[in-house]
C-alpha cells in the first residue's frame, strides 16, 4: 500500500478522535480501490482521496460527550435557568429563543459502533423487540422561538419536525411519524432512552423520555407555543391525568382536568417563579399522555395556542 495512505491516516488521527480514525480504517476498502486506480494510471490525486475521506467522516456519527454547554442571556427567568440544560437561551422582544444541537449526553445505539457512546441496548417493550434504524446521531443547529407569555387557545395544528425542546436539550416531535410510516412502527426503533434520529441525524423524542420523567409530575420541556409540558401526573399526590383524546390531527395533550387547566404543578420547584411572571390564563400546559409505551405521547396533533417558530 502506498506510503502516502499511512501518512494521510496519521494526519487525520491528529485532527480527529481515535474513534473516527478507527471508523476510517475499517472502511478502507473504498480507499484502496481508489488508490489502486490512481497507481494504475500513475497519477497522484490527493484531492480525490481527501474527498473520499470526507465522505466517510460525514457518514459517521460525531459529537458524543457526557457534558454539554448551557448558556443563558440577560433577562432569561429563573424558571428556565433552573430547569433546562444543554441549550442556549436568550430573550428577543417578548419571546424566548432556545438553541440546541439536540445531542444526548448518554449512550445510544445511534452513536455508532466506533463511538465511545455506543451501546447495543434498545428499549425493552412488552409488544416486540426493538431494532435500530439505519441512521446515526449528528449535531444539529436548531432554533426554537416561543412566546414568553402566551394566553392564546387558538389550537393550531402541530407539524413535522421540532415542535418543542426537552429540559435536557433534546427536541420534541409530535405523535406523527414521517410520511409513509406510523409512530406505532417507528416505536420499535427507539433506543434505551426512548429516542431515535431522523435520516439527517436529528435525535428526538416522541414519547415519555425515561431520562427525564417516569409517570411523575416533573417538567419534561416546553412546546413551540411557549406552554410547558409535564409528566403524567399533575402533582405527586394527584391522580394520573387521563382525559386526553389522542391519535389524530384534532387532538391535544393539554391538561383539561377541572381546576388544574391553568395551574402548573405545585410540585415543580420553579412554580412560584413561573407564576410570578405570568398573566391570567398563561399557565395552561400539557401532560405526557397517560398511556404506556407508544401511547405515552408527549405532544399530539394540536398545540394549545399560537405557536412560535422552529428552524
Amino acid at each position: 500500500m502506498p506510503d502516502g495512505f499511512f501518512l494521510l491516516i496519521h494526519r487525520f488521527g491528529y485532527y480527529f478522535s481515535s474513534s473516527i480514525v478507527m471508523k476510517i480504517i475499517t472502511l478502507t476498502t473504498l480507499l484502496i480501490g481508489t488508490l489502486l486506480l490512481n497507481c494504475a494510471s500513475k497519477k497522484k490525486d490527493d484531492s480525490s482521496t481527501m474527498a473520499i475521506l470526507a465522505a466517510l467522516l460525514s457518514s459517521s456519527s460525531s459529537g458524543y460527550s457526557t457534558t454539554c454547554t448551557t448558556t443563558f442571556g440577560t433577562g432569561v427567568p429563573d424558571w428556565i435557568k433552573n430547569s433546562f440544560t444543554c441549550v442556549t437561551v436568550s430573550v428577543s422582544g417578548s419571546n424566548y429563543v432556545f438553541k440546541t444541537n439536540s445531542l444526548p449526553t448518554y449512550k445510544s445505539v445511534y452513536w455508532g459502533s466506533s463511538s465511545a457512546g455506543y451501546e447495543t441496548t434498545m428499549y425493552s417493550n412488552s409488544t416486540g423487540s426493538n431494532k435500530a434504524n439505519p441512521n446515526l446521531i449528528k449535531s444539529q443547529n436548531i432554533t426554537i422561538t416561543v412566546p414568553g407569555d402566551n394566553t392564546s387557545t387558538s389550537a393550531p395544528s402541530t407539524g413535522y419536525g421540532a415542535i418543542g425542546v426537552a429540559t435536557n436539550g433534546i427536541v420534541l416531535y409530535n405523535d406523527q411519524a414521517a410520511p409513509g410510516d406510523s409512530l406505532s412502527t417507528e416505536y420499535y426503533t427507539f433506543d434505551s432512552s426512548q429516542g431515535h434520529p431522523t435520516n439527517t441525524g436529528a435525535y428526538h423524542y416522541h414519547v415519555e423520555p425515561p431520562k427525564i420523567s417516569v409517570s411523575d409530575s416533573k417538567l419534561v420541556g416546553i412546546a413551540l407555543d411557549g406552554y410547558l409540558i409535564f409528566g403524567k401526573l399533575h402533582d405527586t399526590t394527584t391522580a394520573t391525568v387521563t382525559n386526553f383524546s389522542l391519535g389524530g390531527s384534532s387532538s391535544s395533550t393539554q391538561c383539561s382536568t377541572t381546576g388544574l387547566t391553568t395551574a402548573v404543578p405545585t410540585s415543580w420547584s420553579q412554580a412560584t417563579n413561573y407564576n410570578s411572571l405570568k398573566t391570567s390564563g398563561s399557565a395552561r400546559h400539557y401532560h405526557v399522555n397517560n398511556g404506556s409505551e407508544v401511547n405515552g405521547i408527549i405532544l399530539s396533533g394540536k398545540y394549545i395556542g399560537t405557536a412560535g417558530t422552529s428552524q
